[in-house]
């Protein structure tokens, strides 16, 4: 495989350009695209991220703001290579303004600034020229994803950057580097993460429990405090971190005072609640959501509704 070929390949007649046309409202929105079921799906349910938000297009937002349906998507063109569709997706775009219609995109068409036109195309040059800001394999991960995806891919890591930096053979096993290594940082997931090398020779020899991470330091934890906090907050994570502890430990002091922590500090939901939950869960509300809006667990939801009628029928 020769060095100048290109991870991300656009050349290939697979992608399309659609619109959306609301012709009563002269409006249309405009896309491309290679998965036109997936897009069309987006458009219709937003795109969550990964912290768990949800944004929405202008299509959905425009759709919504006038209580009118989505239309299906219509193919203006079709089997063109994805370069070509950044160039068509424009040229549409423009098409329709022209011609005194409502375009709803909001983000800019073209080659530099499309849908696709923000990926980096990156090939042997533009990685090696890359690679040279940084040290190490996890500082260019964690700074420039798509460019290590791609040097991963095509094997060019070990041409570009050292194994895990520029340390001799040998330079982690000495423990004073590695506790002198792990001052830099302030948690043993950022330690974990940007020094892997110190932190696997942590791992393998013992020397955890040494670190200055308060982590790893054992202290006594008040279960009743801790108790309360995760009833209150309902998050296990959020807990652990609040108590600088660890998952192990935590479960540990549960188990140890007959709680657990599969409930994630769900409630029994309360005597007014319960019609509603009946009510919601008969007409087809997903489990999620009814755990969302009461915050009671999604395995309690079928035996409230069971108990509700039980009660109903002892009071008949």
């Amino acid at each position: 495989m020769e060095k100048i070929e290109k991870y991300r390949n656009f050349d290939k007649p697979i992608h399309c350009v659609y619109v959306y046309l609301i012709g009563e409202y002269m409006s249309c929105y405009i896309g491309r695209t290679k998965e036109l079921n997936e897009r069309d799906l987006s458009h219709r349910r937003g795109r969550k991220h990964k912290d768990g938000s949800v944004t929405y297009d202008g299509l959905y937002q425009f759709c919504k703001e006038h209580n009118i349906e989505i239309p299906k998507p219509i193919i203006i063109e079709n089997n063109i290579t994805g370069i070509k569709s950044l160039e068509l997706e424009d040229y549409w775009v423009n098409q329709y303004k022209s011609l005194g219609w409502n375009v709803l995109n909001k983000a800019k068409t073209g080659i530099k600034s499309g849908s696709l036109g923000h990926v980096k195309i990156w090939d042997y040059e533009s990685c090696k020229e890359e690679c040279k800001k940084y040290r190490t394999r996890a500082e260019l991960k964690e700074n420039s994803f798509g460019c290590y995806e791609v040097c991963l891919t095509m094997g060019w890591l070990d041409e570009f950057i050292s194994e895990w930096g520029k340390h001799k053979n040998g330079y982690w096993l000495i423990k004073k580097n590695v506790l002198d290594e792990c001052k830099k940082y302030t948690n043993i997931s950022d330690f974990a993460h940007k020094s892997p090398g110190a932190y696997k020779s942590a791992k393998r020899n013992g020397w955890l429990n040494e670190l200055p991470f308060s982590k790893y330091t054992p202290v006594e934890l008040p279960f009743d405090e801790v108790w309360d906090y995760y009833q209150k907050c309902g998050n296990i994570n959020e807990t652990i971190k609040h108590f600088k502890t660890s998952h192990q430990r935590l479960k540990k002091l549960f188990e140890e005072n007959g709680k657990q922590m599969g409930n994630h500090g769900k409630k029994d939901p309360l005597p007014e609640e319960i019609p509603e939950i009946v009510k919601l869960y008969e007409n087809g509300m997903p489990g999620r959501e009814i755990e969302r809006r009461f915050n009671i667990s999604r395995k309690r939801i079928p035996k409230v509704v069971k108990e509700y009628y039980d009660k109903r029928t002892e009071e008949n």
